[in-house]
């Protein structure tokens, strides 16, 4: 974790120069998520830092826990009068909330932001051919019983605003809430395949996200903006018809997001510690002290002078990778409160 960290550090103070910010990078192995294990690291740093004007958080997750990220949200907040979120370059699922509750989403040709509607694998769902149970969403659900009924899906609108012109949900009348459910006949088909608490599962988690995305808009868009606020909950709440679908910068600015483009220069700068967080997080490195063993940070979060990591450590059995412990580590911790780290580095929270 320490093979660039003077140039992650340089990239980062050349960044807050140009942003006139503090920023803290929170950086995602494809196989992590975000969860709540993170946020007493990211605590540490923005004690650290202290209440500031401006705080850019630079973001790499695919996904996460929707209560976490919410919960990430509101800390970041309670230390900034202005949040910027920079997308560097991949910002899916839950993760894609705080960006959504920034003041400012700052990206990149390759930064992309996705939707927040999670993905659910309940234990009562169909499962696959290896016994796992399948991925599933409630605009699934809801795609297919409108198929099956014959009703035209709700299709939230992505086309370029105008001067004047006014937000659209949909070009269709709204349904009644429920109302794909309560037919008898498709109810009785569907539940042959589906157990009905795993339809119960999906609503809740479908609630849970539309109303933590309009909470979080709300914290920069104004009260009288409901209009364009259900729009975009309804955009990233299975808008974009697909749980892996990205929506580029043109498109988040032309749905009304507040997206910046970063000029050439910064986003070199951006996309050069990027790639340096990727070296450190994509890289298995053999346990010096277990023979067969091996390791990989999953997650890093840093600031200036302040780095911390989350250490996954396996092996393989018959072919297959099995983990074996998960650890926080610091490798620099610079001046300032924030949580205490034992012997190892291991974390005491």
């Amino acid at each position: 974790m320490l093979e660039t960290v003077a140039q992650r550090n340089a990239l980062l103070t050349s960044i807050e120069r140009a942003r006139g910010s503090s920023v803290i990078a929170y950086i995602l192995h494809d196989n992590a998520m975000i969860a709540d294990d993170a946020l007493p690291q990211i605590y540490d740093k923005l004690q650290a830092t202290g209440r500031r004007e401006r705080i850019d958080l630079l973001l790499y997750a695919r996904g996460g826990v929707t209560e976490v990220a919410w919960r990430l949200l509101n800390l970041l907040r309670d230390y900034c009068d202005q949040l910027g979120v920079i997308v560097g370059t991949r910002v899916h699922g839950a993760a894609a909330l705080l960006a959504l509750g920034a003041d400012e989403i700052l990206m990149g040709p390759i930064s992309e932001l996705g939707g927040v509607e999670g993905v659910r694998r309940h234990p009562l769902m169909p499962r696959d051919e290896t016994g796992q149970p399948l991925p599933l969403t409630l605009s699934e659900l809801e795609l297919l019983i409108d198929y099956l009924s014959g009703a035209s899906p709700q299709e939230p609108s992505t086309a370029p605003r105008k001067p004047g012109d006014t937000d659209k949900l949909s070009t269709n009348p709204p349904r009644p809430e429920g109302a794909r459910f309560k037919n008898p006949e498709l109810l009785s088909v569907l539940f042959q395949h589906v157990n009905p608490l795993v339809l119960a599962n999906l609503k809740q988690a479908d609630l849970l996200a539309r109303d933590v995305t309009r909470k979080a808009l709300y914290m920069h868009m104004g009260a009288d903006d409901e209009e364009g606020v259900e729009r975009l909950v309804d955009l990233f709440n299975g808008g974009f018809h697909s749980p892996i679908y990205t929506a580029s910068r043109a498109e988040l600015h032309d749905a009304g997001l507040p997206v910046t483009e970063l000029d050439k220069e910064l986003w070199s700068q951006v996309w050069a510690v990027v790639q340096l967080y990727q070296a450190t997080l994509y890289k298995d490195r053999p346990d010096p002290t277990a023979h067969g063993n091996f390791y990989r940070y999953v997650c890093l979060i840093e600031s200036i002078g302040r780095t911390t990591a989350l250490r996954q450590m396996f092996t393989h059995v018959e072919g297959q990778e099995r983990p074996l412990q998960m650890g926080w580590e610091t490798a620099v911790k610079g001046p300032g409160p924030g949580p205490s780290f034992g012997p190892g580095g291991m974390s005491n929270n």
